[in-house]
């Protein structure tokens, strides 16, 4: 029952046998909701909120059994986490590295047009003149969408570019635009 809103992993790592790790949430066993399930070790991602009771339950696949090692841990939601706290870039070049594994995705907020998006964080950057730039997510040790997009919420938001896998997007920008 965590104390405050957060994202956590919980996981097997280190078990000696092959699990199941599911999440619920409930009263009892007659009224469990399910939130998610991972095999094999693979970490579970969870929003949990202030307090609200959740449950664990780890088994082995197949009846597997052995030596279990549960791990939870809380992960940090990033400064730049929602697009209203985006990071603003004051001079080019810039160079930012942070850990994205607590960040998470609003509500209303768009897709990248160019790959299925997922959790993300945001920056900005309203350069004083015109320029054309070139940005890019190489050193990134997953698989990233780069997108881009003038406008000042989501409601206005248009896409100007977009890069799936880490690759470089160049784009020219306007002036006063964000």
């Amino acid at each position: 029952t965590p104390t405050a809103d957060m994202r956590i992993a919980a996981d097997t790592f280190g078990s000696s046998f092959t699990t199941v790790l599911a999440a619920f949430t409930g009263t009892d066993l007659a009224n469990l909701q399910p939130l998610g399930c991972q095999a094999f070790g693979n970490p579970l991602l969870l929003d949990v909120s202030a307090g609200v009771t959740y449950y664990f339950q780890v088994g082995g696949y197949f009846s597997d059994a052995g030596n279990l090692v549960f791990n939870v841990v809380a992960l940090p939601f990033p400064a730049n986490d929602n697009f209203a706290n985006a990071t603003r870039i004051t001079a080019v070049p810039f160079t930012d590295s942070l850990s994205t594994a607590g960040a998470t995705t609003e509500l209303g907020e768009p897709s990248p047009p160019c790959a299925p998006g997922g959790s993300t964080v945001w920056y900005s950057f309203t350069p004083a003149v015109d320029m054309s730039i070139a940005t890019d997510t190489l050193g990134s040790n997953f698989g990233t969408v780069l997108a881009a997009y003038t406008g000042s919420d989501f409601a206005t938001l248009q896409p100007i570019g977009c890069q799936p896998f880490g690759g470089r997007l160049g784009l020219s920008l306007r002036a006063g635009n964000t």
